[in-house]
């Protein structure tokens, strides 16, 4: 399980504005409406894909949460592997971050939807490369 790594406060997170929206989401039962804590900036579109597919199986609110969960994880295992520096370690958890919450950058699904979630397959990648053969 992923731990909670602290930020300063010229972290990423805090350079953003974060509001509540309320998404509508359909499904089998109708639709429902769900309050949910995402970047000002983005699409409701985008917050409603996000919603629908990445928070819903974790029962988290806020896509701070969800990005923070992510991150959380990888730079877990940067640690563990010893890619990063222990004083740059900040630095890379934050850039990281701003990948995801200026949606210059974004992950796979069952990264999303896997990791950090607790009693989920660590799953981090959706494709898997078998030999071809070609004459």
């Amino acid at each position: 399980m992923s731990t909670l790594h602290s930020h300063t406060s010229n972290s990423v997170y805090d350079r953003v504005v974060w509001t509540r929206r309320d998404i509508e989401i359909p499904g089998a039962m109708g639709t429902r409406s769900v309050s949910i804590e995402a970047p000002a900036d983005w699409s409701d579109q985008s917050v409603a894909v996000v919603t629908s597919v990445y928070l819903m199986g974790t029962q988290e609110s806020s896509i701070r949460n969800m990005i923070q969960r992510v991150v959380n994880t990888v730079t877990d295992w940067t640690i563990q592997v010893g890619h990063v520096k222990e004083s740059e370690l900040e630095q890379f958890s934050d850039r990281l971050a701003e990948l995801f919450i200026f949606q210059r950058a974004s992950l796979n699904s069952p990264s999303w939807m896997n990791l950090g979630v607790p009693g989920r397959r660590q799953q981090a990648s959706a494709c898997y490369l078998l030999k071809v053969e070609d004459s």
